[in-house]
This record gives structure tokens, sequence and C-alpha cells, in this order.
């Protein structure tokens, strides 16, 4: 056998062999390390998924939460709202303040009002005191010459 048939036949075939089994392990190698990433992505991924579960279902209870203030607010103001329309008695002490403020009578303010003598008296009473208070002169410094 000359060199080249023996090169051809036995070596050749031996580095092929080689080549193709080294790229072989290399891409083996290669794979193994993809695998092990994809496998950290997925192991990202299902704690991302997991955190998302959780807001999610955080979220929905304060939206829950958020729905039942609103409807309080809404009914406590609606409660609100009716209280200030059915106190008569608040609207009449300031209706009376008003009519006293105009100069209207004990009897007037009775009537018109609709609240007590003992009521209407204390009214009268408060709103005079209160507008005596406002008349106090300030007095002012003066300077005393020797």
């Amino acid at each position: 056998m000359n060199t080249l048939s023996f090169l051809s036949v036995y070596i050749l075939p031996a580095v092929a062999v080689f080549a193709l089994l080294s790229a072989l392990f290399l891409r083996n190698k290669e794979g193994k390390q993809q695998a092990h990433r994809l496998a950290q992505i997925e192991t990202l991924v299902e704690g991302l998924s997991q955190e998302l579960i959780g807001m999610t279902h955080a979220a929905n209870g304060v939206g829950r939460k958020v729905q039942r203030l609103e409807f309080q607010s809404n009914k406590l103001t609606s409660t609100l709202d009716d209280l200030k329309k059915n106190a008569p008695s608040q609207v009449s002490y300031t209706e009376a303040t008003r009519l006293v403020n105009l100069g209207a009578s004990l009897e007037d303010l009775m009537n018109t009002c609709g609240i007590s003598r003992p009521e209407a008296e204390l009214v009268l009473a408060m709103t005079k005191k209160a507008q005596k208070q406002e008349d106090v002169p300030v007095l002012q410094a003066q300077s005393f010459r020797t």
C-alpha cells in the first residue's frame, strides 16, 4: 500500500470521525449550557408569574375595598344631605339670627321660625350681645404732654 492510499483509507476517515466527534461534543456542551440557561429562564418566568398572580389578587381586593368605601361614602353623603334638609332647628336659628339683624321682634321670630319663646329670647339676646361686642370702639393711644 502506498502512502496515498493508506492516507485516504485510514487517516482521512479517522480525522473525519475525530472532527465529527469533536463537533458533536461541542454541540452537546453548548446544548447543556443552553438547557441550563433555559431552565434558569423558566424558573424566573415561573417566579414572575406567581408574583403577577399575587399582585392581581391584591389589586382585586383593593378594588373591592374601594368600591365598599365609595358606597359607604355615598351613603353617608346622602344621609348628611337628608339631615341637613330635615334639621329645621339649625335653619330656624340661622334664619332667626338674620331676622334679628334686620330688626325682627320676639313674636316675629317665634312665628316665622317656628321656635319657642325661650329659644327666641336666647337668639335675640345672643345676637344683640354679638352686635354690642362689634360696636365697642377701639381705644387709640394718646400722647401725654407735660
